[in-house]
């Protein structure tokens, strides 16, 4: 245990008491309409960030976002200078910011679409993402992000030098970048946060290896794993992208992951990537549920806090997106 993480783990357990129940979250992805379903959070810590009248998605998922960004911001403010104990997990969380907004410049949405799920950080603050949200092109982004000394640019930068941006490969690379200073920086953290960054890359390779199964890609599967995972190996990433078709490659998963954390959501699975990934959020917060209860005073309580918000804050965004569609379908 390193020094810091008692009050920051006392901290964490605080904010957790915060956390809304899983009934609670039903509830709310039941809704039948925005006005319901922001009246179901005034009594949350959500109250005070929306706006008097949910008249429209974006003004809740703002207010959603602003939420979820000023617990975290708690956080960063006990864990030492620039979140320093939690530089991994912030480091994570601009990679999905930063992979979001390069799917809005590719698809060519508007700033403030493109910023819609980001979630401000100490090194990508929203002032910093609204920047990058009106970048034209990814390699705009890339730029950017390098000319700030963001640890994420200059993987981007190498794979855009390479001539005109291609969509898959700037994903590849953004990910790979990641998963080289994650590992990095985890040597620094503990046990605790090697595993939490390792979890972080096998999951990322189950669900690479799922999407890819059964289908065809252009250059070497096997350049899209991931090194640094500690339940997934390389071959069995393998046996899973050449079985034939998602089921064969959910077993093939399921008998490589066996006796893991990973290993149940692939059981006898044929539901869909986004399902299973949920699946895995969810293995991975009951796993982290179980050992904090043995090491209370670590990083293990930090770790099941942000794992558990950022859950949270997905499925809140995906029943506000939801109602909406559907009052847009008239249904």
């Amino acid at each position: 245990m390193r020094p810091g993480w008692e009050a920051l783990a006392a901290r964490a357990r605080g904010l957790g008491t915060h956390l809304l129940d899983d009934a609670h979250v039903s509830r709310l992805e039941r809704a039948g309409s925005l006005s319901a379903l922001a009246q179901q959070l005034e009594d949350t810590i959500y109250a005070r960030f929306l706006p008097p009248r949910a008249s429209s998605a974006a003004s809740l998922e703002t207010g959603i976002t602003r939420s979820l960004a000023e617990r975290l911001r708690t956080l960063e403010r006990w864990s030492g200078e620039r979140g320093r104990l939690l530089g991994v997990v912030f480091l994570e969380q601009d990679m999905h910011n930063v992979r979001a907004l390069l799917r809005g410049a590719v698809g060519g949405l508007g700033p403030e679409q493109r910023l819609e799920g980001t979630v401000p950080t100490p090194a990508l603050p929203r002032k910093a993402l609204a920047v990058l949200a009106r970048a034209e092109t990814p390699a705009a982004v890339a730029a950017t992000l390098t000319a700030w000394g963001h640890p994420l640019g200059k993987a981007l930068l190498s794979e855009g030098a390479k001539g005109p941006s291609d969509p898959f490969h700037m994903e590849v690379a953004l990910a790979r970048g990641f998963a080289a200073e994650a590992r990095r920086r985890s040597l620094e953290g503990g046990l605790h946060i090697r595993h939490f960054v390792a979890d972080s890359l096998d999951a990322s390779n189950a669900e690479t290896a799922l999407l890819l199964a059964g289908s065809r890609s252009e250059g070497s599967d096997e350049e899209l794993f991931l090194e640094g995972g500690r339940h997934l190996s390389r071959e069995g990433f393998m046996r899973a992208v050449a079985a034939e078709g998602r089921p064969a490659a959910a077993t093939a998963l399921a008998e490589e992951l066996r006796g893991t954390p990973f290993g149940e959501p692939f059981a006898g699975a044929t539901a869909s990537p986004a399902t299973l990934s949920v699946a895995l959020a969810s293995a991975r917060i009951a796993s982290l549920r179980a050992a904090a209860r043995l090491d209370p005073v670590s990083a293990l309580p930090v770790l099941l806090f942000v794992l558990s918000l950022r859950e949270e804050g997905r499925r809140l965004r995906r029943a506000v997106w939801r109602v909406s569609l559907a009052r847009g379908s008239g249904a």
